[in-house]
C-alpha cells in the first residue's frame, strides 16, 4: 500500500545567460546553505545539467507545505537573493510543486 508522506517537494529550474555561472554559484551557494540550516528544510539538493552548464534544477523536501509557504518563502533573506540572481536568469524559472507518495531513505 503506498501511504502519503508528510510535507511537500519541489523542483525549481533556472536557465541562466552564458558567462554568468560562476556568479550565479557564488550566490546561490551561500544562500542554500542558509536555507538547508532551516529547521524545517528536509533535503535540498543543487543540480547542474552535465549536457548543458547554463541549466540548474533544485529539489527541496520540506516538513510541512504551510508552514513552507507562509513561513519560509517570506523569509527576510530571499529578498536581496532574489534580486541578485534575477538579472543571470535567460528565461523565467519553472518551479514544480509535489507530494511525495513513497520515500526510503538508506
Amino acid at each position: 500500500m503506498i501511504q502519503t508522506q508528510p510535507g511537500i517537494e519541489l523542483t525549481v529550474e533556472f536557465t541562466l545567460k552564458p558567462n554568468v555561472l560562476k556568479a550565479f554559484e557564488a550566490i546561490l551557494l551561500p544562500h542554500l546553505e542558509r536555507v538547508a540550516a532551516e529547521e524545517t528544510c528536509i533535503t535540498l539538493i543543487a543540480n547542474r545539467d552535465p549536457q548543458n552548464e547554463t541549466r540548474y534544477m533544485l529539489y527541496e523536501r520540506w516538513e510541512n507545505q504551510e508552514e513552507f509557504t507562509t513561513v519560509q518563502m517570506k523569509r527576510s533573506y530571499r529578498i536581496p537573493y532574489e534580486e541578485q540572481i534575477k538579472p543571470f536568469e535567460a528565461a523565467p524559472r519553472k518551479v514544480s510543486i509535489w507530494k511525495a507518495t513513497f520515500v526510503q531513505t538508506k
